[in-house]
């Protein structure tokens, strides 16, 4: 049976899997010109997606849609240029050869740039941004058109179906190229969206948004990103490569509502007192999650405070479902024997920079709509702190201190919604089977009952495999299996704790 006699459905799905090898995006490109009926079935699949890999592509790109604007309606995510790509050699050398050249006269520049821009001193600037730049590599100054910020705006505003956007900026006030053009392109299609007025400009399908900002040490980067996030048809909001200084008390002015789904991706470091802050402009959030990143040799990493996160994920407490809440790197130190790459570690270091008091983030019972928990034990119970007795200057390690009290153990599990699902507890260690036998006396007093999924995680660079393994573990299970819990412990690696 020949190909061109297969249903359309059938030649749909080879197309696409031809699409997601990009190994075989030429072979597409060539079925493509066979003939109308594949042409017609390619041309959504071949144009759905683009990664600004290079300004090159974009530039060709670019004038691909000038040529033919009809094939900007099929595409659905949006990989936008990165910054440093101004710069890089590769940029540098194709446009020092005479074979590609960008015509900043090509039909239908000037015409986009006049529909998509009302501002005739914006449209000016951005217009010459598109005849001639500046990029300066290896002691010499270079000739070429566009910057990134440029170039990125106008492909939004000729993509007017997109689903999904990346893009990458520096908060920092030492570039060249700051975001002028990106900003105005969203503002705009913000006063579309709120006058409600039908236009291919106002990026009614926009769902998806992914920031990465770079850190800055004098920018309050999730200020910055704000004004990003204000779209009414945004859900769901990813974010990574974040850092910030500690913020303002002050509320948030613009409140984003519509805005269902936040995640920080395990590269943010970000002083809590400002997230809290920054989740109260947030208050519909279904689905929370948040990766604190401390790195080892990093004595200024920003303090965990789970209580100042809870402040402002208290403005979602009738719709969040779901909770991540893990400090990645910090627990290790009081959990286990543990040297930052095996050196010593001055007392000073141990007893102020890392600050080994950790406040609780609280009772959660107020989020009566959480269904999933994943959250480092420590946040839940919280630590007072650590006796000079768990230092072991001589080796450079750390001791655990003391297993939960009493007190601790209550607070962990009293603070746990009804009706919560599934639980996942992250740098566990061995007497949280004492924690897990205070839940199980909850559920038979009637509490917890949806509970139906429990993960204890430990991690293999602190926990031996006895701990994970002894009989307390083989009890809680079968426990657990009794009362309708299903109980599973796991080894994860410290920098691979959350599993996607």
């Amino acid at each position: 049976m020949g190909l061109n006699s297969l249903p359309s459905e059938l030649k749909v799905i080879i197309f696409r899997h031809l699409h997601d090898d990009h190994r075989n995006n030429d072979d597409l490109t060539q079925v493509v010109r066979c003939c109308r009926n594949f042409y017609n079935l390619a041309i959504p699949i071949l144009y759905s997606s683009f990664n600004s890999e290079t300004k090159a592509r974009s530039f060709a790109l670019l004038q691909t849609l000038l040529n033919a604007p009809g094939l900007g309606r099929h595409f659905q995510r949006l990989i936008g240029l990165r910054e440093e790509f101004d710069q890089s050699p590769e940029f540098l050398d194709v446009f020092s050869r005479p074979r590609f050249h960008f015509d900043t006269k090509t039909e239908g520049l000037e015409e986009a740039l006049e529909n998509g821009c009302h501002d005739n001193n914006m449209r000016r600037r951005w217009s010459q941004t598109f005849s001639l730049d500046r990029c300066y590599e290896d002691g010499k100054w270079f000739d070429v058109p566009g910057n990134w910020d440029s170039i990125t705006a106008l492909l939004i505003l000729l993509l007017p179906n997109v689903l999904e956007f990346q893009l990458h900026f520096d908060t920092a006030k030492t570039t060249d190229h700051q975001l002028e053009f990106i900003p105005y392109v969203f503002a705009q299609a913000l006063r579309l969206q709120n006058s409600n007025l039908q236009s291919t400009y106002c990026l009614r399908h926009l769902r998806d948004i992914w920031l990465s900002v770079d850190k800055s040490s004098d920018s309050k980067s999730l200020d910055e990103i704000l004004p990003f996030l204000q779209l009414r048809t945004i859900r769901h909001v990813s974010l990574y490569n974040s850092n910030t200084d500690e913020g303002s008390d002050d509320d948030m002015k613009v409140p984003i509502p519509h805005v269902t789904h936040l995640s920080f991706l395990p590269t943010s470091d970000i002083d809590s007192r400002c997230l809290g802050n920054f989740l109260k402009a947030f208050t519909g959030l279904m689905s929370f999650s948040y990766v604190h990143w401390s790195r080892f040799d990093n004595f200024h990493s920003h303090p965990w405070i789970p209580s100042k996160i809870r402040e402002g994920l208290l403005y979602s407490k009738d719709s969040l479902r779901e909770l991540t809440l893990v400090n990645e790197m910090e627990d290790g130190y009081f959990t286990s024997n543990y040297s930052p790459r095996g050196r010593y570690v001055p007392r000073r270091w141990l007893e102020h920079e890392l600050e080994p008091r950790v406040h609780p983030i609280g009772s959660l019972l107020d989020f009566r709509q959480l269904r999933r928990l994943d959250i480092s034990v420590i946040a839940l119970t919280g630590r007072v702190g650590t006796d000079k007795t768990g230092y072991d200057i001589s080796h450079g390690t750390v001791r655990p201190r003391d297993v939960l009290t009493h007190e601790q153990n209550l607070r962990l599990v009293d603070s746990l919604p009804d009706a919560l699902e599934e639980l996942s507890l992250r740098t566990c260690f061995g007497d949280i089977y004492l924690v897990m036998e205070v839940l199980f006396e909850r559920r038979r007093n009637g509490g917890l009952q949806r509970l139906q999924k429990v993960a204890l995680y430990f991690q293999k660079d602190f926990s031996e495999e006895r701990i994970l393994n002894d009989e307390s573990g083989i009890q809680c299970e079968m426990e657990g299996m009794y009362l309708g819990i299903r109980v599973t412990r796991l080894r994860v690696k410290l920098f691979a704790q959350i599993d996607d």
